[in-house]
């Protein structure tokens, strides 16, 4: 009986999926392809997403992109990159009083992590033929999984290249671009330096990106689940005497 009621807490508590951002773009192709530069060029970008895309607390484990379908195979190579999460107190949307800044720091929030660094990181993918759209298959997963509640603001990711390129020279990956006023996804970004502080605005717009997590367990939850243990163990201890 202890045995069945704990299996039922942990399996109602312990559970995750993936979260496509914008939403609306999980199952339709973006309206912009974003190419790679054909020549080797370091640089910094930040994306900012807005939080109403999340539900959560959630635990992110994996950040994907997808190539733009009917426009062939996707090679970019990277160099050394390095990937960060944060909550940030900046909006994506254009109109905001608080809208992202073009100082990189600005947008940081005080949980700002490296979650993943890798050498020489070839991302590919074969491409599909459309209209529907590809899959996420170019994708890092964290060596550091990042704890998010977009209930305490939106969510920035910040990648620094040591020297991203184009290695076949038909990669585009699937994007969105907002017209003004902008809202759910934001970018800034510097090339040619990984240790640039400031970068500039593309148009509203965003990589189409889906992020894999576990679900946080809400405080309560928890609580049960400790309540269960123990009545477990000492149920145990009682048989033993």
């Amino acid at each position: 009986m202890f045995k069945t009621w704990l299996m039922i807490v942990f399996c109602t508590t312990v559970y995750g999926g993936t979260i496509t951002a914008p939403n609306a773009q999980t199952n339709s192709p973006g309206n912009l392809q974003a190419p790679a530069p054909l020549e080797s060029t370091p640089g910094v970008t930040q994306m900012l997403f807005a939080s109403s895309e999340f539900s959560g607390p959630i635990s992110i484990t994996a950040i994907s992109f997808r190539a733009a379908p009917g426009t062939g195979p996707v090679d970019i190579d990277y160099g050394n990159v390095s990937v960060y999460l944060s909550t940030s107190p900046k909006s994506p949307d254009a109109t905001s009083a608080n809208r992202m800044s073009m100082t990189f720091a600005e947008n940081m929030g005080p949980d700002f992590t490296l979650v993943f660094a890798g050498n020489n990181v070839l991302l590919s993918d074969p491409g599909c033929s459309g209209p529907g759209v590809c899959r996420f298959d170019l994708t890092n997963t964290l060596t550091t999984p990042f704890l998010y509640n977009p209930a305490r603001g939106n969510l920035l990711l910040q990648v620094i290249s040591s020297g991203f390129r184009d290695v076949s020279g038909t990669s585009l990956l699937d994007a969105e671009m907002f017209d003004s006023p902008g809202g759910l996804i934001a970018e800034v970004a510097a090339f040619g330096s990984t240790t640039a502080t400031e970068g500039f605005f593309f148009a509203p717009r965003g990589l189409i990106t889906q992020f894999a997590f576990t679900d946080v367990p809400e405080p309560a939850s928890w609580m049960m689940t400790a309540v269960g243990l123990s009545a477990l163990l000492w149920a145990n201890r009682r048989r033993a005497y």
